[in-house]
């Protein structure tokens, strides 16, 4: 025979599982999915190419933390800030750290074997200041 208990037991998790689902439908596509396009499209990142642009580099920079703060995968904005830090800060360590977060995020870039190159030259420049002083027997 038919039992009302059983229906009703049994219809939370159908729901339960219906909206898990469905949440992690909306989720999947919406957050996992953005490309390097979506990143660009930031208003703070329109604002740092703006302001790098208009040869503000400081102003390029707060630009695109900004755009790290509401997107910490902004792969664009790390290989922004990586050429600014090494182009005009001569920050060879913030560059390296920008660029590598690039490749991390975006390992299909296009711009992943300059990138490599960049990572590189700054790794040399940043050996450049490292002094090897001997250190005398007492």
């Amino acid at each position: 025979m038919f039992s009302l208990h059983g229906m009703t037991s049994g219809a939370p998790a159908w729901r339960l599982l219906l909206f898990l689902f469905l949440a992690f439908s909306f989720v999947g596509c919406s957050q996992f999915k953005r490309t390097g396009l979506d990143d660009e499209k930031d208003p703070h990142f329109i604002e740092g190419t703006r302001r790098a642009g208009g040869l503000d580099w400081d102003g390029a920079i707060e630009s695109f933390e900004r755009a790290l703060q509401s997107n910490p995968n902004n792969g664009a904005a790390h290989r922004e800030l990586g050429s600014i830090y090494l182009q005009h800060k001569n920050d060879f360590a913030t560059a390296i750290y920008h660029y590598q977060r690039h490749l991390k995020l975006r390992p299909d870039s296009n711009m992943a074997q300059i990138i490599t190159q960049q990572i590189a030259y700054c790794k040399r420049e940043l050996a450049k200041t490292d002094s090897i002083v001997p250190v005398g027997r007492e």
